[in-house]
């Protein structure tokens, strides 16, 4: 028992077991031809699921805050002539959080030019209403999503799925199935 347990082994394989593998090359025909392939194509369409972000705020509440200047701010700082509006300089989309509530604020910043400097000079002086600022830049989550969206992950241990669920309670109207963030 010994010289079998730690004895001499060798690991030499029967020629014989090798040769079970070898069937297919065994019994067939090396003369036989080989068959004609055909080439198959066809065409589908691919749907895509992308709603956008446009597509999935439709249905949400909208409230327009304009940025104007008011007061001094109205007057030119060179020559003091009041300044003439010339346009809207961009709009913003924010979602903003409002407890068991969700409204889409677009924001509209008014850009403004003093029209005497520019006959005076040549030079218009363009002038724009301060923007709000959000966390991240570029977003259309408000501050106070991205406060509410942290505090259920962190301080209530809710994963982002859940919260998913959570805002399609609030509003069934919406699918956050967007990155908004």
């Amino acid at each position: 028992m010994r010289t079998k347990k730690f004895g001499v082994s060798s690991e030499q394989v029967d020629i014989n077991q090798l040769s079970l593998f070898n069937e297919a090359e065994k019994f067939s025909d090396l003369n036989a031809e080989e068959p004609t392939l055909e080439e198959i194509t066809y065409k589908r369409a691919k749907k895509n699921n992308y709603i956008g972000k446009k597509d999935n705020l439709a249905n949400l509440e909208r409230v327009v805050i304009e940025h104007r200047l008011e007061g001094d701010d109205l007057n030119c700082k060179d020559c003091g002539e009041p300044l003439a509006e010339i346009g809207v300089k961009s709009k913003k989309e924010i979602i903003r959080y409002i407890p068991a509530k969700l409204v889409v604020e677009e924001q509209v910043i008014y850009s403004y030019a003093c029209e005497s400097c520019e006959k005076e000079t040549g030079e218009s002086n363009i002038i724009s209403a301060p923007a709000p600022q959000t966390i991240f830049y570029n977003s259309m989550a408000s501050n106070e999503l991205i406060a509410h969206t942290v505090i259920l992950k962190y301080q209530h241990a809710m994963p982002l799925y859940r919260q998913e669920l959570y805002f399609d309670m609030i509003d069934g109207s919406y699918s956050f199935k967007t990155n908004f963030m």
